[in-house]
């Protein structure tokens, strides 16, 4: 990573600082983010909404829609990383050359958070480990090193990043809402009433499309945390610095 040639001013960031920034970030990049989607996020939503229509048990359809939106999120991951250092160009992706690690590391990720509600201790766990796709696709670590590096770099400020990973989760539960909310809308203003059982079924379709539809922003915001996280606790900023006070000392000479 060539930290004088990032796409976006490295310095610490409050949350919603960060969060804003995201929706500035995904909107700058969404041509790029419209191609990983249509190769990642577009499948896996249409066999979700396709299996929603034949019927298939609600459980085991929003299990499917949770773990395949976790694993395709490593994709705008990989984007994110991509467009960030080398100055908004995106040149390769390299999500689908260790596509066997990600799935590897996230089910690893997933079954210790799972693991951590026997202890009632998963918003903790979960925020240890809230960087795993990150540390995978940037730092090429998988497996369990890859958790011991999450970890690591969520240390000494624990509490901020269970806000977070909260965060996080309230950008999903937004974007459903407002799928549902103005998709039954909507519905309701041309169709004026729909009976209770199409009415569920429909809502259903509506959250299960917002639930994919997050999965850009929560990745590209979790991410820019991600780059906070690494600026605090190795002084990216001042290494910025210090890069362009010696460039400026070299051009003077």
């Amino acid at each position: 990573m060539k930290l004088s040639a990032t796409s976006v001013v490295l310095r610490p960031r409050g949350m919603l600082e960060v969060l804003d920034l995201a929706l500035r970030v995904r909107g700058r990049d969404r041509a790029v983010y419209r191609r990983v989607a249509l190769t990642t996020l577009v499948p896996a939503a249409t066999l979700c909404v396709t299996l929603a229509l034949l019927g298939v048990a609600p459980w085991i359809l929003w299990l499917l829609a949770l773990v395949s939106a976790w694993l395709v999120e490593g994709a705008f991951t990989a984007a994110a990383g991509e467009l960030m250092f080398t100055s908004g160009r995106m040149r390769s992706s390299t999500f689908w050359p260790r596509l066997h690690e990600h799935v590897l590391t996230r089910a690893l990720a997933l079954s210790t958070i799972a693991l951590s509600t026997l202890l009632l201790l998963t918003p903790w766990v979960a925020a240890r480990l809230l960087f795993v796709p990150e540390v995978l696709q940037l730092e090429g670590v998988a497996g369990f090193a890859a958790l011991r590096r999450a970890a690591q770099v969520t240390s000494g400020r624990l509490g901020a990043h269970v806000g977070m990973a909260l965060a996080l989760l309230g950008a999903r539960a937004v974007y459903v809402a407002l799928f549902v909310g103005l998709g039954v809308t909507v519905a309701d203003l041309v169709l004026q009433a729909l009976p209770s059982a199409q009415l569920f079924a429909f809502a259903q379709l509506l959250a299960l499309v917002g639930w994919f539809a997050a999965v850009p922003y929560v990745a590209v915001a979790r991410f820019l945390m991600y780059i906070d996280a690494r600026t605090r606790r190795e002084g990216w900023d001042l290494q910025v610095r210090f890069m362009a006070i010696a460039a400026a000392a070299v051009d003077a000479a």
